[in-house]
C-alpha cells in the first residue's frame, strides 16, 4: 500500500472518530439542557441561582469535549500530506486525548448512554493516533 493512500485511510478514520465524539458530545448536551430534572438536581447540588448559569454549564462542557477532536481533525487534514505523522504529533495528540478522555470519566455521567459513547470513541480516537506507525 503506497504513503499517500495509508495518510488518506489514517485522515478518514481521523475525521470519522472525531465527527462521532462532537455528535455525541452534542446529544448529550442537548438532553441535559433541555431536561428540567437535570436542572433541579444540578441546582440543588450546586446552588446556582439560573437557569443560564446552567445553561453556561453545560455549553463550557460541550466546548472542552469537543475542542480536543476539532482541533486534531484540522491539524491533521491540512499537514498530513506534508509532513505525515511523526513521533511528535502522536505524542502530543495521544497525551491530549487522553487529557480528554480523563475529563469525560470524571464527569460521572453514568445514566447517560452517549457518556460511555464518548469514552469508547476517545480510546478509539487514542488508538489511532498511537499505532498509526511513519510512512
Amino acid at each position: 500500500m503506497n504513503k499517500n493512500r495509508e495518510n488518506q485511510e489514517f485522515l478518514m478514520k481521523i475525521l470519522i472518530v472525531s465527527a462521532l465524539i462532537i455528535l455525541f458530545s452534542s446529544l448529550e448536551a442537548m438532553f441535559f439542557a433541555k431536561d428540567i430534572n437535570f436542572f433541579n438536581n444540578f441546582k440543588y447540588a450546586n446552588e446556582i441561582s439560573s437557569y443560564d448559569q446552567y445553561l453556561n454549564y453545560i455549553l463550557f462542557n460541550l466546548f472542552l469535549s469537543t475542542i480536543n477532536p476539532i482541533i486534531i481533525s484540522i491539524y491533521t487534514f491540512f499537514t498530513i500530506h506534508k509532513r505525515d505523522v511523526n513521533n511528535i504529533y502522536r505524542m502530543f495528540f495521544g497525551f491530549s486525548t487522553f487529557l480528554s478522555l480523563i475529563n469525560v470519566v470524571m464527569q460521572f455521567r453514568i445514566k447517560s448512554i452517549f457518556y460511555y459513547l464518548v469514552i469508547i470513541l476517545h480510546i478509539i480516537l487514542f488508538y489511532f493516533i498511537i499505532t498509526k506507525e511513519r510512512t
